[in-house]
């Protein structure tokens, strides 16, 4: 009788656990991505050198009701150029973050970027960056979003032991297809400021964005960005200029589950050092009084999942003679 209730009690949980592991698997959806990417660099003193790094990284995205999900990815980057003993092994946990809708508001909250000015500004791949986003839909065209963030570590801007922080607001307008304009307004404040005599300081600015796409003829979009920075905490980057613009068109795209899906892409940048936090490109920024330059791209998916992306960047220094010319290009699978 005993050995009846134990097998019958295993049948229960082996069959109640299945169940459970199938809701799981349903509701559970796993990506993969890895990157090789290869970056030379030639600066005006001719001196050339190069980067090269292998990133993989993995996200599990849950979705245990329906408009909320529950998403995790971790990160690991391995420098194929450093020696043996220095190369960065580590995984990190670059993303934990859970996103849903509450009656009419959007909601996103936990470990994960928020981007300014299509990059321009913020990138929204950094390091880590802890946040809070609420959004709300006033019309179809019409859509207002808020947002705040600490530990803006991506490209070592924390101040000593000060937390980086965000706050901001953004309002999109879309009045046709293919066509967007947004304001965005965003405050930062204990950044890390690096004057011309080496010395750290607590630095703040305040940026207004104005960005505009549209779409001008079938498959090719052209879009603007204006940027006003007002800086605080040091002289020497307050007087620095404070107004930016960025200009590009890109030509279609290519899709990664789309094998023969190409795209092509330009654009001029023009700002000034209040203007941007920690930029999305490639190419050198880190320059005096800002930077000015142009970039020119091809994306190519060369099999189903698989692309290959080059694009070459000259930029130089707002102040002084510094220029760089870099050459980035990576070859990405996705799973």
């Amino acid at each position: 009788m005993k050995k009846s209730l134990v097998l019958a009690m295993a049948m229960a949980l082996g069959v109640a656990g299945s169940a459970f592991a199938a809701e799981i698997n349903d509701k559970l959806e796993i990506n993969g991505e890895v990157r090789a990417n290869y970056m030379t660099e030639k600066v005006k003193v001719n001196d050339q050198s190069y980067e090269s790094a292998l990133r993989t990284r993995l996200e599990f995205v849950y979705k245990p009701v329906e408009d909320w999900k529950i998403v995790a990815m971790a990160e690991n980057e391995h420098d194929i150029r450093a020696k043996r003993g220095s190369r960065h092994h580590d995984v990190v946990l670059k993303q934990a973050y859970v996103e849903g809708k509450y009656d009419q508001v959007d909601i996103t909250i936990g470990r994960v970027g928020i981007g300014i000015a299509d990059g321009n500004v913020l990138d929204d791949d950094l390091e880590r960056m802890d946040s809070v986003q609420i959004g709300h839909d006033i019309s179809d065209k019409v859509r207002i979003e808020a947002f705040m963030a600490q530990n803006l570590d991506g490209h070592e801007m924390q101040f000593e032991q000060e937390r980086s922080k965000m706050t901001g607001a953004r309002l999109i307008y879309a009045p046709a297809e293919n066509t967007e304009i947004k304001a965005e307004y965003a405050r930062f404040r204990n950044l890390c400021y690096v004057d011309s005599t080496d010395t750290e300081l607590n630095a703040g600015v305040k940026i207004f964005a104005l960005s505009a796409s549209h779409e001008i003829a079938k498959d090719l979009t052209a879009n603007a960005v204006y940027i006003r920075g007002n800086g605080s905490g040091s002289d020497e980057l307050k007087a620095t200029s404070k107004n930016g613009y960025v200009l590009g068109l890109s030509y279609r795209g290519a899709e990664a589950e789309e094998k023969g899906s190409w795209g092509l892409n330009a654009h001029y940048y023009n700002q000034g050092e209040q203007t941007y936090v920690a930029h999305a490109i490639d190419g050198n920024t880190e320059l005096d009084g800002g930077f000015k330059g142009w970039s020119v791209g091809a994306d190519y998916a060369i099999a189903k999942n698989l692309v290959a992306e080059v694009t070459y960047y000259d930029t130089k220094a707002k102040e002084g003679s510094d220029r760089d010319k870099r050459l980035w290009s990576a070859l990405t699978w996705t799973f």
